[in-house]
């Protein structure tokens, strides 16, 4: 369940942005709807899926809803030209790159403390970080002096 959750999640993240541009758009109404379908598609899945898998089928029935996040999408690409894979999909393949490399770690490395965990963690964030500076150091940069301008200059 915490697996499919963690995938939910990813979905619900771009569910979120979208149907916020679409309200940003003045489309409320369009907000209103898609949020009523899937309020419906919850219902109708959630019961079946719970009779056939228990808890799992409740976790189940909410990553099938958000995988629908193409519906926002779809009306938002006939107001705007939009590509939302560009800027996010390589962030995704370093972040399990990263979630790789701490699954490796947590087999080597007896967790047995929080301290050890934290050190663990602290190493998969350096990965991220690491994978970060190798492949988008530019971006990475140019990010952080905007930051830095917006934040200190008066």
């Amino acid at each position: 369940a915490l697996y499919l959750s963690v995938i939910s999640g990813v979905f619900m993240i771009y569910n979120v942005v979208l149907m916020d541009s679409l309200l940003a758009l003045g489309k409320a109404r369009t907000v209103r709807n898609i949020t009523g379908i899937w309020a419906l598609l919850q219902w109708v899945l959630t019961i079946p899926l719970v009779l056939l898998w228990n808890y799992n089928g409740v976790v189940l029935a909410g990553l099938l809803v958000s995988m629908t996040f193409f519906i926002p999408l779809m009306h938002i690409r006939k107001i705007v030209d939009i590509d939302i894979w560009s800027g996010t999909l390589p962030y995704l393949g370093y972040s399990m790159i990263s979630g790789a490399v701490m699954f490796f770690l947590s087999h080597l490395i007896v967790i047995n403390s929080l301290s050890i965990l934290v050190f663990v963690v602290f190493l998969g964030s350096m990965v991220y970080l690491l994978l970060l500076l190798l492949f988008r150091r530019r971006a990475l940069l140019s990010n952080w002096h905007t930051f830095r301008k917006l934040i200190f200059t008066q």
